[in-house]
């Protein structure tokens, strides 16, 4: 039998802060520990969330991370096999040796004020077809918010009206399962209500459609040459899950949480 790999175990601790009193003791948590069996050089990925969800609660600027690496085959049977090397040499000092990638929601957070940027800029837009910004010195500031606040309620307006008619809204959707054949392996219950997104994307778009910067260009685009783009899209933006009770391979199963099978919000795409 040919050994050509590398079968480690690799163990991340968080070294914890010392007490006053132990100040020369280490107090170490582990945070996860895996088996590695690697043929080549490769990436492995550890999740150490909890950990810095911590340090984010502690207030504390300084944390440490431990990793320690340890052979999992017995030494004296090691001649030739695979060795694990990392690289300490100068040349090599700027190759990373681990990388962390984390998510601070930054950037739903941008895009959130990117998307207020835009509509803000299509409110300002309609303020000039309206002839409202017609001033030699431009308005003042006050006057421009007071335009603006009529804009969003002319706006909000025109949406009231067109919701009672035939605009982008949620509607109701009654499945029976019977119907479609699959009460062949859902036992209960004999259906459920849906929903449904039903519905036009008339331009301007509400905000609570929360439409994508692509939507808004193209209802714009639409509203200026509807040859050129059809109406963005009236879609569900979110959906909720169900409980069913099925049959799994001939085992009657219970499922809390049958994911994404109703409506809960619609939206302009």
């Amino acid at each position: 039998m040919i050994y050509d790999g590398v079968d480690r175990k690799i163990t991340i601790f968080e070294v914890l802060e010392s007490t006053e009193d132990n100040e020369s003791e280490r107090n170490m948590l582990v945070l996860v520990s895996e088996e590695i069996y690697g043929t080549n050089s490769e990436w492995e990925t550890f999740d150490v969330t909890s950990a810095i969800r911590r340090w984010q609660k502690s207030g504390s600027s300084t944390h440490q991370l431990e990793v320690h690496i340890e052979s999992r085959h017995d030494e004296t049977e090691g001649t030739g096999r695979g060795q694990l090397e990392i690289d300490t040499s100068a040349q090599n000092k700027h190759v990373p040796l681990i990388v962390v990638f984390s998510d601070d929601q930054s950037s739903e957070k941008e895009e959130k004020e990117e998307l207020s940027e835009m509509i803000t800029h299509e409110q300002l837009l309609e303020l000039d077809n309206q002839g409202l910004d017609g001033y030699s010195s431009g308005p003042g500031e006050e006057a421009l918010l007071q335009m603006r606040s009529n804009i969003i309620y002319d706006s909000t307006a025109r949406i009231r009206r067109n919701a009672k008619g035939n605009y982008c809204k949620r509607t109701p959707l009654y499945i029976d399962f019977k119907e479609i054949g699959w009460d062949s392996w859902i036992i209960a219950p004999p259906g459920y209500e849906a929903y449904e997104c039903r519905g036009v994307c008339n331009y301007p778009l509400a905000e609570h459609l929360t439409p994508t910067k692509h939507a808004i260009i193209q209802a714009l685009v639409h509203l200026k040459n509807s040859q050129k783009a059809s109406k963005a899209c009236c879609v569900p933006t979110k959906l909720e899950p169900i409980s069913i009770l099925y049959l799994d391979k001939g085992v009657v199963t219970y499922k809390f949480k049958y994911e994404g099978m109703a409506v809960s919000e619609c939206g302009c795409r």
